[in-house]
């Protein structure tokens, strides 16, 4: 068993979003870190294919780059040129 301390402030949110939900505290306080550690754990995970994939020399180059963000957009277009000047 893993005994978990929370902030006071963490503690009574727990609490009142367990009222308002209709869940016990250790339920809802499980349930959230589980879903945590799904996105952690699927994170490190990309982060760590990325790394391999990069040691390998596997880049877009700039081609896919240009198609990728032709088809996509970007929310910082046309505010950076090639040289990287803003």
């Amino acid at each position: 068993m893993t005994v978990i301390v929370l902030d006071k402030d963490i503690e009574e949110r727990l609490e009142r979003h367990a009222e308002r939900v209709h869940r016990p505290a250790p339920e809802l306080a499980a349930e959230v870190l589980r879903k945590y550690l799904e996105y952690e754990e699927w994170f490190v995970q990309a982060v760590e294919e990325g790394i391999r994939a990069a040691d390998a020399g596997e880049f877009a180059d700039d081609a896919e780059v240009e198609a990728f963000f032709a088809r996509w957009g970007s929310d910082a277009e046309g505010q950076v040129d090639h040289a990287g000047a803003a």
